[in-house]
């Protein structure tokens, strides 16, 4: 065995080191995909997910494949369901539909419409003019206070002061309600369990 000068000790280190980088890409190359497998993968899972979408539209009835991919927004949905259907039924609907929705556009025209078509609505009693439907109208959408007093007599919001304007009460928070549970207690009163 010779004795290592300072060059052949840099050409084993330098040696040693690019022998060891090579180690390290082939090894690499085991542990990693190459750019050409990973490019198939996506190519066909994009490939996968647009035929399972034109199956989806096929696969749907032809009168409703246009309300699938509607660039219409909620908003103007709902607008143009009062404005473009003439039957009550259908345009009630609006006021239980969220009212950011409309009522800064519609607001007036649904609230003429409502006193309009209400007196109609209580004479004739539509089957559809249920006490959901009823309950959707707002007190201060009906300008005439006897026809308020039948609306919400006719619905019995007002049971336990007939012939009186409704009081709205509400309901007790969800945070209340837990609490009551929690203590065991009911409107403020502990109950006591029987032994």
């Amino acid at each position: 065995m010779g004795l290592y000068t300072a060059q052949n000790y840099d050409d084993k280190m330098e040696s040693d080191y690019f022998s060891k980088k090579i180690t390290d890409v082939e090894e690499d190359a085991d542990k990693n995909w190459d750019k050409t497998t990973v490019s198939m993968i996506m190519a066909s899972s994009c490939l996968g997910m647009l035929l399972s979408f034109i199956c989806l539209i096929l696969s749907m009835k032809p009168q409703y494949r246009r309300t699938f991919y509607s660039t219409k927004t909620s908003n103007k949905a709902v607008q143009e369901t009062f404005t473009n259907f003439k039957e009550d039924e259908v345009k009630i609907n609006i006021l239980s539909q969220n009212k950011y929705k409309w009522e800064s556009i519609l607001k007036d025209d649904v609230k003429a419409w409502v006193a309009d078509r209400l007196p109609v609505w209580m004479e004739e009693q539509p089957e559809w003019f249920t006490e959901q439907k009823m309950s959707t109208i707002p007190d201060h959408y009906v300008e005439d206070i006897d026809m308020l007093r039948k609306l919400r007599m006719l619905h019995g919001r007002d049971e336990q002061q007939k012939g009186e304007m409704p009081v709205q009460k509400r309901r007790k928070s969800i945070s209340v309600v837990i609490a009551e549970a929690a203590i065991g207690g009911v409107d403020g009163k502990f109950m006591v369990e029987a032994t």
